[in-house]
């Protein structure tokens, strides 16, 4: 579910915004080429992009339309292994030989990226998995797939790590310590959908709401990494009745930070103007959903 979701997103964004003006974005005649450029690329820098030789319109075009190719073979588990290799390698050469066109979410994008290009992440929902199931039942055998989890547990200590050190540069400013970080940002034109003046939010209500975001990025990886679930059982099984209620208050806290989380983002995606960036920050939040459970009886739930 994380690499079909997340590349067809990246499918989307480079189709529609990066293959129509590639020639522009990527050589010296374009108004965001090599001109301006170059230096994130020559020796000395440690950087490398298929398109740091690219001089002709025409070349540019054909790695973009590589790029949204793979992207489609990816999202469908075509070749899959192939596939995502060769999508992290455009969308690294694609930020290091224009940056003005990536963010934030681009880079979270880039991240995950990475873990699929390493992971099995065409062992079930695939292309490539339903003719392996054709060949087995041509053969009368089944296979059972297994993977192992470590992608899964990558992925939530990524996640920790950007809003640990998030809530970290922004609590050694001003702004968001004071919780006036929100109400400037919706007044801001370049950042905002809506009129402030239109949509007035009351101070006291973003004040709330920036001091809410900032502490939940800093207590992000304690929550996640404490095993909540277990202390639950422990307190339900408790041989002291008194305190046996009380695991209600502790199974859900992990669920509760990520249901937060992805109302932060979804808010982001409804009232600012950052490109793709919340849409591939939730895509962190996919493989975290008990997938497993999808037509199975209520008696055969599994929650983790």
């Amino acid at each position: 579910i994380l690499r079909i979701v997340l590349v067809l997103l990246l499918f989307v964004d480079v189709t529609l915004t990066v293959l129509p003006d590639a020639g522009d974005l990527f050589t010296e005649e374009g108004f965001g080429g090599k001109p301006l450029f170059y230096w994130m690329t020559k020796e000395g820098t440690h950087r490398w992009s298929l398109l740091q030789n690219v001089h002709h319109p025409g070349w540019a075009t054909f790695y973009i339309a590589l790029w949204s190719l793979t992207s489609f073979t990816l999202t469908i588990g075509f070749f899959t292994r192939t596939s995502a290799v060769t999508v992290w390698l455009l969308a690294i050469s694609v930020a290091n030989a224009n940056s003005y066109i990536d963010n934030a979410g681009d880079r979270i994008r880039n991240l995950l990226l990475f873990y699929l290009m390493l992971c099995p992440c065409g062992a079930v929902w695939s292309v490539d998995r339903w003719r392996q199931r054709r060949k087995e039942e041509n053969a009368n055998e089944r296979t059972r797939i297994q993977v192992y989890p470590w992608p899964i547990f990558l992925i939530v200590v990524q996640m920790c790590m950007l809003y640990f050190l998030n809530g970290m540069y922004k609590i050694s400013g001003k702004d968001w310590p004071e919780g006036v970080s929100l109400y400037y940002v919706l007044g801001d034109m370049t950042l905002t959908r809506v009129s402030f003046e239109q949509f007035p939010i009351p101070l006291w209500m973003t004040k709330t709401i920036s001091h809410t975001v900032l502490y939940w990025e800093l207590f992000f990886p304690v929550m996640m990494m404490i095993p909540w679930a277990g202390i639950a059982d422990r307190i339900q099984h408790s041989r002291w009745k008194p305190v046996q209620g009380l695991h209600v208050y502790f199974r859900w806290n992990r669920m509760l930070m990520l249901l937060f989380g992805i109302s932060f983002h979804l808010g982001i995606a409804l009232l600012m103007e950052l490109g793709g960036f919340p849409w591939y920050a939730m895509c962190c939040y996919l493989p975290l959903a008990p997938w497993e459970n999808l037509g199975r009886k209520p008696d055969d739930l599994v929650y983790s």
